[in-house]
């Protein structure tokens, strides 16, 4: 059985990037969910302190404060929880739909240069320098414009029906191989992928904050 070789590489930064362009637009409208619930709750809490200092006689003036800014802290905290619940469920969402994100991706004039990528990845981690790539069958054609466009190790193209999208390069004898197809990039780059994912999602936005 051949030995694997995983390493984490720029692949997921490539493919970070594709599946959040997928998901823009439904940022934007949760976005503007949350951020109308997260006023609800502070607005709420708010109207019932001055409603509160305004029946409350003035011996109690200083204990309604102290409780009124308790329940207001305690608002905050709801709205701040439920902003980021709504960002991790978009993210959750993100990754749900990352198959037809990737399937664009495997559609667009950039793949071959981005599987060229791949292959010169995985063939830096394995030794020798003529490789067996497998890929997709539909993905033949891109695999070989971009080694014919590429100056990269010398490779035999095979296909294989199980994969979908990116590549596995194995040396020529067979005994190691890269998995650089989408799946195991993913696989192997979900746990980072998550915090890029959310940055190129939210960034520094001050409306994800809560006040």
């Amino acid at each position: 059985m051949p030995d694997t070789l995983q390493a984490t590489g720029p692949s997921a930064d490539i493919l970070a990037k594709a599946i959040v362009a997928q998901a823009e637009e439904e940022a934007k409208k949760l976005r503007q969910s949350a951020e109308a619930e997260a006023k609800r709750i502070l607005a709420e809490a708010k109207a019932e302190r001055d409603r509160r200092h305004a029946i409350e006689s003035r011996e109690e003036t200083a204990r309604v404060r102290r409780q009124t800014a308790t329940e207001l802290a305690l608002a905050r905290f709801e709205a701040r929880q439920s902003l980021l619940k709504a960002r991790e469920e978009l993210i959750e969402q993100v990754f749900a739909e990352l198959p037809a994100a990737l399937d664009t991706l495997r559609k667009s004039a950039s793949y071959p240069r981005l599987l060229a990528g791949l292959v010169r990845e995985a063939a830096a981690a394995l030794q020798g320098d003529r490789f067996i790539v497998k890929v997709a069958p539909e993905d033949r054609p891109a695999a070989e414009q971009a080694m014919r466009a590429d100056d990269g190790p010398k490779v035999q193209i095979e296909e294989d029906a199980g994969l979908r999208g990116g590549c596995v390069v194995y040396q020529e004898d067979r005994r190691a191989y890269y998995d650089n197809s989408f799946a195991a990039i993913v696989a192997r780059d979900k746990q980072r992928l998550r915090p890029m994912v959310a940055q190129w999602l939210f960034g520094t936005d001050e409306s994800w904050q809560v006040s």
